[in-house]
This record gives C-alpha cells, structure tokens and sequence, in this order.
C-alpha cells in the first residue's frame, strides 16, 4: 500500500451517521490518522468544496486536513466544470485552486492553538448541522 484515502461519505453511511463530517468531529478520522502515520503512509480523507463555501465551510476542512497530517483530499461536486445557456463556462477553476493555495499558505503558519480553536469549531458546526437534520 503507497497511500491511503479515508472515504468519509462510505464511512458515515456504514457506521449509519447522519452527516459525513461526523466522523471527522468525532474523532474517528483522528484515531485512524494516527495509525497509517505509525506506518509512515501518506492519506487523505473527505472532499473539500469551494473555499469560503459549505454548510462546514471549505477551510475549516483544509485546516483539519493540516491539523490531522493529510497529504491528500478530492474536491467536491462543487468543482464541476458546467456551462451557462452560451456554453461559457461557470468555474474558473485556476481563480479557485488559487483561492486553495492561498489558505494552505495561511495554515502553514498557524499554531497549534489556532488548528485546535479551528477543530472546535468544526466540531460545534457539526453538532449544529445534525441536528438541523
């Protein structure tokens, strides 16, 4: 095995959760982390949208991806290249891979503190989405 990706929609449908982030707030992508570390194997988890973007908005998951050691994530639906009624395309897809690195730039230099205030928020965002569910 050269890598691994946690499928975070498949896991919380297996484990009957409610929201997919779920298993990011609750600890479950952190436990599993920890143990392809141990063995020294690049991951990633989840789907990232849009940065500024999401009901758990897009760089508050780019920020756990960091916190947790992540080296990989797929982008979400939200990426998709559609066209308007000219065939003009809607997404500029360079302006938001650039929007991306921009915010990794930003989290390279956060403190432990700041990921783990980031953490708690995703974790409180999460409670307030499922049970709006």
């Amino acid at each position: 095995v050269d890598e691994l990706y946690i499928g975070l929609n498949d896991l919380h449908i297996g484990l009957g959760l409610t929201f997919m982030f779920e298993v990011l707030s609750g600890g479950l992508v952190d436990y599993m982390a920890q143990k392809i570390k141990a063995k020294g194997i690049p991951f990633g988890f989840g789907g990232m949208g849009k940065i500024g973007e999401g009901i758990l908005p897009a760089d508050r998951i780019l920020a756990e991806h960091y916190r947790i050691g992540s080296s990989s994530v797929i982008l979400s639906r939200t990426f998709r290249n559609e066209v308007d009624a000219e065939g003009k395309p809607q997404l500029d897809l360079d302006a938001e891979i650039s929007k991306i690195r921009k915010e990794e730039q930003k989290l390279s230099g956060w403190t432990s503190s700041q990921f783990n205030e980031n953490h708690k928020q995703v974790i409180e965002t999460v409670k307030r989405i499922v049970s709006g569910m």
